[in-house]
């Protein structure tokens, strides 16, 4: 049974997550899924407002998510719904960790991104 648009996005994420929790991972080791993550997004535009839900949540959930799939998908996307949460959330928390990875994702958010280039596709 193939999986819907959700579950795919989620099996990416869980992907990226697990993948993430390996010492000696890069990058490039979970490119491939940040890649299949956003094309999903992309391929269904009618369903922005679930995912901004799903990226709203993440913020919610700290640490469990890897800010690589905010970095990798706003830095494209740009929504300006998940930047006014992120927002909020750095000037709502009182916890430096939360606000310091709140800072860094909307660092990626701008066109000039210093720490885009670590991404094959952000490279050309």
């Amino acid at each position: 049974m193939a999986l819907n648009i959700f579950e795919q996005f989620d099996k990416n994420v869980s992907l990226v997550s697990k993948i993430m929790e390996s010492a000696d991972t890069g990058v490039e080791d979970i490119e491939p899924y940040l890649v299949e993550i956003l094309q999903i997004i992309k391929d269904n535009p009618d369903q922005k407002k679930q995912f901004i839900n799903k990226f709203i949540n993440f913020l919610k959930m700290g640490s469990a998510v890897p800010l690589e799939i905010f970095w990798y998908c706003m830095h494209d996307l740009k929504w300006s719904e998940v930047y006014e949460a992120v927002e909020h959330y750095k000037n709502s928390s009182s916890d430096l960790r939360l606000k310091r990875a709140a800072e860094l994702i909307l660092d990626a958010f701008s066109d000039d991104w210093e720490d885009a280039m670590m991404f094959e596709r952000y490279r050309s």
